[in-house]
């Protein structure tokens, strides 16, 4: 049995990492399946607390001192996805780190697949694959389409069962943070995860992306990023997660982020792109051209993202609530 803190004077090739806010079931039931993780190189987890009030640290130096595994709870009271992540980042003791959300049931194996893949030292991030589980309230239009979701409120990262590289034109995205590896030195080297980006309420931000853009930084300073098909979770996704007006809150978020990775233009190209918007909604809203164009589910998710542009573009603070990381 371990103590909370893990034993300091051992060697640690990884780290696991958790960031959890107010999510004390969620956490429990993903820490269950965590226990049965097995990794041939020494590994921790931790995890990061930021600034819960339902029980959730608690819930954690539980689970550190039953846990067969070296586990260590950190607290981080600044609020912001990005903020804990970057906790994370500088307090991991491995030279590679795992992350996972808090709401997530890890296969045995997943953790040993993304170690494998580090095997090669040009690999900078690893993308796991993951299958998201909906809820029963989950609308038809979701569960019809749900193969052609990538990322999201779904979180799905799902591109067949061969390791593929993901690189400009192949067509795949970056991964996920729900379950996706990185080397911790060149993470650091890149500036870790932007701050202004991340979900945060008590900050008034609902944006999304601060994952795809450190790891888009780091692809462009060299490193290989992979997905991997058997580093696998299942993303238990949340009943409230799974309403049209979370789809919709949710993608007007990372419409917004969009803008921000992008950066801003000078007026004439601003309104250029205002206007390219506006098409987009108009593309994606208008029968027969949203069913041309892909299914409800794709509709939905391009219209509100062109929204979110537009807002960011037009320097418009309005943000809707309803949006949990």
């Amino acid at each position: 049995m371990n103590r909370p803190d893990g034993n300091a004077g051992e060697r640690v090739a990884v780290t696991l990492a958790i960031c959890v806010k107010n999510h004390r079931a969620d956490l429990t039931a993903t820490l269950r399946t965590v226990e049965e993780v097995r990794c041939a190189d020494p590994w921790e987890l931790l995890i990061v607390d930021n600034g819960s009030d339902d029980g959730s640290a608690e819930a954690a130096r539980t689970f550190a001192r039953a846990s067969r595994h070296r586990v260590r709870v950190e607290v981080e009271p600044a609020p912001g996805v990005s903020v804990a992540r970057n906790r994370a980042l500088r307090e991991a003791r491995g030279d590679l780190l795992v992350f996972i959300d808090d709401d997530v049931d890890c296969t045995p194996g997943f953790l040993e697949a993304h170690v494998r893949a580090f095997a090669d030292p040009a690999v900078h991030v690893t993308g796991g694959r993951i299958r998201p589980l909906l809820p029963e309230n989950a609308p038809g239009w979701l569960r019809e389409h749900l193969e052609e979701e990538v990322g999201g409120p779904t979180c799905r990262y799902d591109f067949g069962d061969r390791p593929l590289e993901v690189r400009k034109g192949s067509g795949l995205p970056m991964p996920a943070s729900a379950n996706a590896g990185m080397r911790r030195s060149a993470a650091l080297d890149a500036g870790g995860f932007r701050e202004d980006l991340g979900y945060s309420p008590a900050h008034g931000r609902i944006l999304m992306s601060e994952d795809n853009e450190l790891f888009q930084r780091m692809h462009g300073r060299g490193g290989r990023v992979l997905y991997l098909p058997d580093a696998e979770v299942v993303h238990r996704v949340r009943p409230e997660a799974a309403t049209l007006s979370y789809y919709r809150t949710w993608n007007i978020g990372y419409g917004r982020s969009s803008v921000l990775m992008r950066g801003r233009s000078g007026p004439l190209r601003t309104g250029f792109r205002v206007l390219g918007q506006l098409f987009r909604i108009v593309r994606y809203t208008l029968s027969p051209f949203q069913w041309v164009f892909g299914s409800r589910a794709v509709g939905i998710r391009k219209r509100y993202q062109a929204v979110g542009r537009i807002l960011e573009l037009l320097r418009i603070s309005w943000n809707p609530r309803g949006i949990h990381r």
